[in-house]
């Protein structure tokens, strides 16, 4: 199941990719897409996982409904080398597709379409390591682990990679 979800997910982005070099704005060239689509990827791969990890053991946290839960907090740190296992593949994906479909003028919403894709990708990858019996609980589970943790590390990536927005940018900072 697993090989089938990362099939799907690479052909998903393959074609993402090939459409936006087929449809390329003017002025970009091929290679432009292409070092973009790396630039993403490798951005996302770096800060993807450990941001999604730790927004990951906020969740746990918050679930647990309990203070003394906060002392475990900052022992989370060392489950950001599983989270590549959990995470690079999908932090790949997306990154490559939106360093690829990078706007040329950044608002808000272009930090959002990451974060859903990220959602999306770490949902359908998090389905490969599912159980057999296709309940709804399993489903659940797997938005929580995969796509909640996508979801806020593809928004966090996407803030990154496409830096701030002109409006925000001419805004002053508040005074300290």
């Amino acid at each position: 199941m697993l090989l089938l979800t990362v099939s799907v997910l690479v052909v998903l982005s393959l074609g993402a990719l090939l459409w936006r070099i087929w449809r390329r704005p003017i002025g970009k060239t091929t290679g432009d897409i292409l070092r973009g689509a790396a630039g993403g990827a490798g951005l996302f791969l770096a800060l993807g996982p450990p941001v999604g990890a730790g927004a990951f053991a906020l969740l746990l946290t918050a679930a647990a409904h309990d203070l003394e839960s906060l002392k475990n907090l900052p022992l989370m740190i060392f489950t950001v080398p599983y989270s590549y296992l959990f995470g690079g593949v999908p932090a790949v994906l997306c990154g490559g597709v939106a360093g690829a479909f990078r706007p040329a003028r950044v608002s808000w919403r272009s930090y959002c379409w990451p974060g859903l894709l990220g959602g999306l990708y770490a949902s359908c990858f998090q389905l490969g390591f599912g159980s057999r019996d296709d309940s709804w609980s399993d489903l659940t589970a797997l938005l929580a682990m995969g796509g909640i943790p996508g979801l806020i590390s593809g928004v966090a990536c996407a803030r990154v990679l496409y830096g701030k927005s002109p409006a925000a940018a001419t805004e002053p900072d508040a005074p300290t």
